[in-house]
């Protein structure tokens, strides 16, 4: 294919392949395209298109085709920026995506939730205590803790997983949501940082989780007030993903008295202003070393009494 194909053709072409149902010819032009060009404007619509032909195979329920899409997909782009990922977690990521119609895009999501299970594997089989997530989107991240957490326990199906999440997307932001405008990130923020945004429909995540894990719980409603039902339990592994500074803190202060010994908090969002600043004042006020990685999350470990 010509370097000089304008991108409007690329994505022509692609569509076509794709509307008859040859998704390998329609992700290979994308991906030959996605070479050639230049502009931030041209990559973005081909990304959007490749993440648009992996969600039209997840919509006809063919997730091994979709799994295979994303790879391929991952794969060839890591290839040419010179990146590395380990084929064990490129696969488990791959599967996640294909298993909740989760765009393979934006690829830094890659690293961070390299990091993420990085960090999850380093605990949880060793520590006691339940594992929970709040705020969760589509499931992606649920997925692939559980698939990381079955590898090491075969037939496991869920147990002990608890998801807290409005199903109605972010709250409304509060004053200590308030955007610097002078900053670098303060467009992506007043676009993301709304009420609503991220939402998606309960009946969508439990199909995407219960398929491979009935038995994690899904909880419903607004943090605080969902942890009200709860009964007293002890958790191993918390990961936060809310944005927003209050329901950071309001998780933060129900799950720390809640932590076993060696558990972990982590939050996906220390990148976004509300969280990091709920994170810094939790940290200081209960005298926690807080860990940042470099990806944009951070945790800390309870400590073990002496």
């Amino acid at each position: 294919m010509p370097q000089s194909l304008p991108t409007a053709e690329i994505l022509s072409d692609a569509k076509a392949y794709a509307s008859v149902g040859d998704t390998d010819n329609a992700i290979a032009i994308l991906l030959e395209g996605l070479t050639a060009r230049a502009s931030y404007e041209d990559e973005l619509a081909i990304h959007t298109m490749l993440a648009q032909v992996c969600y039209s195979i997840w919509e006809k329920n063919k997730r091994d085709e979709a799994k295979s899409a994303s790879t391929t997909i991952l794969g060839e782009i890591l290839k040419r920026t010179g990146e590395h990922v380990e084929p064990d977690y490129l696969d488990l990521y791959a599967r996640a995506l294909a298993e909740t119609g989760t765009s393979p895009f934006p690829m830094r999501r890659l690293f961070r939730h390299r990091n993420l299970l990085g960090v999850f594997r380093e605990l949880v089989h060793r520590e006691s205590g339940d594992i929970a997530e709040c705020g969760c989107a589509k499931g992606l991240s649920v997925v692939e803790l559980c698939l990381a957490f079955q590898q090491h326990h075969p037939g496991w199906q869920g147990t002990g997983f608890h998801v807290f999440d409005s199903f109605a997307g972010l709250s409304v932001p509060g004053e200590k949501d308030a955007i610097d405008w002078s900053s670098e990130e303060a467009e992506h923020l007043s676009l993301n940082m709304r009420s609503g945004q991220y939402a998606f429909p309960l009946n969508l995540v439990q199909g995407n989780v219960h398929r491979l894990f009935p038995q994690v719980e899904l909880h419903v409603g607004w943090i605080p007030q969902v942890f009200s039902a709860q009964p007293e339990r002890a958790y191993r592994f918390v990961h936060i993903d809310v944005d927003l500074y209050q329901p950071t803190i309001d998780s933060l202060d129900y799950f720390f008295p809640r932590l076993s010994e060696g558990g972990i908090v982590i939050t996906d969002d220390y990148s976004w202003p509300s969280a990091r600043k709920a994170f810094d004042e939790f940290s200081v006020r209960n005298a926690l070393e807080l860990h940042a990685t470099d990806t944009g999350q951070a945790f800390f470990v309870k400590e073990r009494s002496n």
